[in-house]
Order: structure tokens, then C-alpha cells, then sequence
């Protein structure tokens, strides 16, 4: 009798307890306490907020050694774009010899990734390369200093030592999207076609492989479909200047959402490559892109290699004469007014009639180009 008035005595006490546990595991809540911790604090840091602790205290860092600490602040002040504060501090991590001594050696590769890329952005493009350099002999996968290298040698327009860097991460990641695309786009630059055309075969063969993971949604037949349709001309060229433009600031990116896209239109650029479509007044329209937009080596190049690929029979003469006086002049000029350009307009038409035994009215593809002509 005793014994069953115990266990009576027992589950009265403990029934407030059941009824929480029942609760919080009816709103599927998990205490932090009450879950074991498999991720690792770096995954989750800056991602998720920490779990709920109650039995330590969440102002006590002397757990997390000093060196995390100045560089958790200095990354975060990198990240909102308080540059000058972030140098400081990185600098400060560095030249402690106690600090820096302890920090793991990719944590070292990481800070100078970083200093380098804040650096860049400031415009000092030679403390940065030095930085780079310094930052590979602290890791065995120098795979994304050798990328910032080749970003930070295209916007200083040294073609040969971008395509160094860049063919240095394919050794890394031979797979890499991002490292094809950009090499892709330097030789079509330079009027390589054919090299050009070989690391696009391998963009579309990485693209392959990424749709291929998607067969529950496409078909073999779609597929085939889908590289086989041809985008309309002006589609194509808005996409190739855009592209051009993006890979040259580095300012280009790969994103899943845009993979099938990306498929059709790599398609349609490497058969243009093969069809030789990019040559003549369209190479000279995309160099002008890159001249106008602060690129002027690389802008220059593709003028010239334009007017030389022109042909004046299907172009047209004045074409070809206004592409002569956009390479004679040093900087392009824009005009301020849709008035300007209707002025040049019949300014080169009355030029073309006085001087010239055959009169040809130029279309309207080449309106804007009589504005170039208007200092003559």
C-alpha cells in the first residue's frame, strides 16, 4: 500500500514536466540544449543565428582565440564596406607576431585574399598583386587567388597575363564555368576562334552535365532541341556585348536559375565562331562597347581587327568611311541630342553628294554613325 501511494505521489509531481515536454515537442520547437550539435560553428557562422544557451554565459569570449576575433571584426567591417577600418585591422592581425603566428594557415590565405581584394577596389592594382602572391604560398588550392589575379590583370588590359592566371585555376578546377567562359571571351578578343572555340566546347559540355542532372524535367529530345534553335540576330548581339562587357569588369557570373539559357546562347555563339559571323562592322560595334566603357586597349584592338575583316560591298562605303574617321579620332564622342544626330545625318548626306560621283543615302542602321563626323 505504501509502495502504490508513492508512485501516486511520484507522477503528481512529475505531470507538470510531461505536460511541457508534450507541448514543445507538439510545436516541433528543439531546445538548443537539447540537440546535438553535428555542423560546425564556421558553417552555420553568419548564416544562422547560435542556438539559445543557457547554462553559459553569451558574453564570455575567452573561448574563441583572439586572432577570430580581430578577424571576425575585420571581415565584418570588409563585408559593409568600411574599407580604410578593415585594412587597419587586417593589418594589425598580420603584423602581431604572436597572433598571426597562431592563425591556421588558410585563415592567413583568406586575409590576404581579403586585404587584396579591398585593395583592388581602392585602385592600388600593384599592393594587390602582391598580396596575391604572398597569399599562395599559404595554401595547396591557390585556386581563387590565381582567379582574382587573372580579374585584376583583365582590368589593367594585360590579356597574356590574365590568360596565365586563369589557365593556372583550370589546373585546380578544370571544370570551373566561370574560369571557361572568361578565357572563352579573351581569344574571341584577340581573334583566336579556334582556341576560343574549344573552351567553349567546354562550356557546353559542363552545361550538358548540368542539365543532364535535370532529366526528370527535360527530355533528350528537348535537349537536342534546345542547342539546335537559333536566337535571332539582334537577341544574340545584345547578349554577346553584354557578355563582352561583364567578363572584361568582371562582373560576371554563373547562376543555376539560368543554366538553360546559358546553354542555348554558348550554343549559338560557338556556331557563330564557326560560321564567322563575328567579323567586320558587328567585331567593330562590340570593340567600340569596350572602348566607350573605359577599355580602350582591348576596345582598340577589336576596332581595328573589325575594319580590317569589313567588306564595303555588303556593309556598305559609308560605313566603312565613318568606321575610317572613329579610328582616326583618340576618344569617341556621344552625341547630347537626338537633334545632333539628325543634324550629322544630313551633314554627311550633303558631304557624300558634293564629294562623291555615286550617291548612296545611308540606311538607318547607320543614323548614329553621322554623328562621328560631325567635328569634320
Amino acid at each position: 500500500m505504501r509502495f502504490e501511494l508513492v508512485l501516486l505521489y511520484f507522477a503528481a509531481f512529475l505531470q507538470p514536466f510531461i505536460r511541457r515536454l508534450s507541448a514543445e515537442m507538439s510545436t516541433g520547437r528543439i531546445k538548443g540544449d537539447d540537440e546535438p550539435r553535428m555542423v560546425s560553428w564556421r558553417v552555420l557562422q553568419g548564416v544562422t543565428e547560435p542556438f539559445d544557451t543557457t547554462n553559459s554565459d553569451s558574453s564570455d569570449t575567452s573561448a574563441i582565440p583572439i586572432w577570430k576575433q580581430m578577424k571576425n571584426a575585420a571581415d565584418h567591417k570588409a563585408a559593409s564596406q568600411a574599407i580604410q577600418q578593415a585594412l587597419h585591422e587586417y593589418g594589425q592581425l598580420i603584423r602581431h607576431p604572436y597572433m598571426f603566428g597562431e592563425m591556421p594557415m588558410e585563415e592567413r590565405y583568406d586575409v590576404f585574399l581579403s586585404m587584396s581584394k579591398l585593395l583592388k577596389t581602392m585602385g592600388f592594382h600593384q599592393r594587390a598583386e602582391l598580396l596575391l602572391y604572398e597569399a599562395m604560398s599559404y595554401t595547396t588550392d591557390p585556386h581563387e587567388a590565381h582567379l582574382q589575379l587573372g580579374l585584376l590583370f583583365l582590368d589593367k588590359e594585360d590579356l597574356e597575363k590574365a590568360k596565365l592566371h586563369l589557365k593556372n585555376c583550370l589546373f585546380f578546377r578544370e571544370s570551373d564555368i566561370l574560369i571557361l567562359v572568361n578565357l572563352a571571351v579573351i581569344l574571341i578578343a584577340e581573334g583566336k576562334t579556334h582556341e576560343a572555340q574549344f573552351f567553349l566546347s567546354r562550356v557546353l559540355s559542363s552545361l550538358e552535365q548540368r542539365v543532364s542532372r535535370l532529366s526528370f524535367l527535360i527530355s533528350e529530345r528537348d535537349l537536342s532541341r534546345l542547342k539546335t534553335d537559333r536566337v535571332d540576330y539582334r537577341s544574340l548581339s545584345l547578349w554577346i556585348e553584354d557578355l563582352l562587357v561583364k567578363v572584361f569588369y568582371g562582373e560576371f557570373r554563373i547562376t543555376p536559375s539560368a543554366t538553360m539559357d546559358m546553354l542555348k546562347m554558348f550554343s549559338n555563339l560557338y556556331q557563330w565562331l564557326t560560321d564567322g559571323e563575328i567579323t567586320g562592322r558587328f567585331l567593330f560595334d562590340l570593340g567600340q562597347s569596350l572602348y566607350e566603357g573605359g577599355r580602350p586597349l582591348v576596345g582598340k584592338m577589336m576596332m581595328k581587327r573589325g575594319h580590317e575583316t569589313s567588306n564595303p560591298e555588303i556593309e556598305g562605303s559609308v560605313s566603312t568611311a565613318v568606321v575610317d574617321m572613329r579610328l582616326s579620332l583618340d576618344y569617341p564622342v556621344v552625341p547630347d541630342s537626338i537633334l545632333h544626330i539628325v543634324e550629322a545625318y544630313l551633314t554627311i548626306t550633303v558631304l557624300i553628294l558634293q564629294s562623291s560621283e555615286r550617291y548612296e543615302v545611308p540606311d538607318m542602321d547607320n543614323v548614329v554613325d553621322v554623328r562621328w563626323v560631325s567635328g569634320s
